[in-house]
């Protein structure tokens, strides 16, 4: 289990994903490209050594004779080239045709999240809920393909969006949640997994991730009934609790956004909810999952590189997809082939003719 408690931004700027990818890609592109330079510097040495050889050993028109025919280490630094060609074509093509990609287009991720009035509190910036909604929405930020969807969860739950590739309307109804949207109080975990599980798409080869956003207040679940969902689902589980162990005021706000009150009991005590890292942390540790804790202002950036590294279904459907553009390289890589097959041929003709 990996384990993780946000509670301040980094001091450093975080470099956007793609940004990360894309400089991957062309590292790779130039250590082939340095190979390749140094293999064309060795072949040119040898052959260099080898024409020496001959001027000293072959006469002049025998010389013009040898050097007619095709020399066969040129032509394995040709198919050196072209397999560099090929390669560097591969690493540094868009993303949607990377096997990362690929392989995220292959899979559902459900956001499962807490709507209980205890979500509303302020010891995570700006609130719990609202922490949780900006997680979600960077996980659309980074989204390559994958199918996401969102379950909203109090005493029950609901499918708030299903699973689909429309980003924009996973945007607009989880920008639609609230404290309070499920009527019936309380914080179900169980039911929410439960549901999570009816939502997700019944083909086998789907991989699944499950991003559990809760203050961990569970006020009827056992761990083990959560658990037969995640495993009979065959999900991936990363929890993430929000808010402090501390507790904070549930505070009572109109629909305006301006605060009326805040909770209290029958007795007219102050209500204060305290978050439940102990909780989630054990069922990710359980469900052989990851857990994060936010609280503050704290940054949900080591969330999305789990939900990025998670290595997940093997792309390739996906790949088979667009052949088109490994079909322009492996021409380009012919042509290169011909020309260089053609340069031979004429500067063997040039020796034979100088002999």
């Amino acid at each position: 289990m990996r384990c993780v408690t946000c509670c301040s931004r980094p001091p450093w700027p975080r470099a956007p994903r793609q940004w990360r990818r894309m400089y991957d890609r062309w590292l790779v592109t130039g250590a082939m490209f340095l190979l390749v330079a140094a293999a064309a510097a060795a072949l040119a040495r040898a052959d260099r050594l080898r024409r020496v050889a001959l001027d000293g050993l072959l006469a002049t028109g025998a010389r013009g004779l040898v050097l007619r025919g095709r020399d066969p280490r040129r032509l394995r630094l040709v198919a050196l080239l072209c397999a560099a060609a090929a390669l560097a074509a591969a690493s540094v093509g868009s993303s949607r045709s990377s096997f990362e990609d690929a392989a995220r287009a292959d899979r559902d991720l459900l956001v499962v999240v807490d709507t209980s009035l205890s979500m509303a509190a302020e010891d995570a910036q700006p609130s719990r809920l609202g922490a949780a909604k900006q997680t979600i929405r960077a996980l659309l930020q980074q989204a390559a393909g994958e199918r996401i969807g969102v379950v909203a969860f109090a005493g029950s739950a609901i499918v708030q969006c299903p699973l689909t590739r429309d980003y924009s309307a996973v945007a607009m109804l989880t920008d639609s949640l609230h404290p309070g949207i499920i009527p019936q109080p309380g914080s179900a975990l169980r039911d929410a997994l439960f549901e999570a599980g009816r939502a997700f798409s019944a083909e086998p080869t789907r991989a699944r991730v499950v991003v559990l956003i809760t203050d961990g207040e569970d006020h009827s679940s056992a761990p083990e009934g959560v658990l037969a969902h995640l495993r009979k689902h065959d999900a991936a589980l990363i929890a993430v609790c929000v808010g402090s162990a501390e507790g904070a005021p549930i505070p009572i706000r109109a629909d305006d956004g301006q605060l009326m009150r805040y909770k209290r009991d029958r007795a007219g005590r102050l209500v204060s909810t305290k978050a439940g890292p102990e909780l989630l942390g054990g069922l990710a540790e359980r469900a052989g999952g990851s857990f994060f804790h936010i609280h503050g202002r704290g940054a949900f950036g080591d969330v999305l590189d789990a939900v990025a590294r998670l290595d997940t279904g093997d792309g390739e459907s996906i790949l088979r997809r667009g052949p088109t553009a490994l079909a322009a390289y492996a021409l380009a890589a012919l042509l290169l082939e011909a020309w260089a097959y053609a340069f031979t041929r004429r500067r063997g003709g040039a020796a034979t003719e100088a002999a």
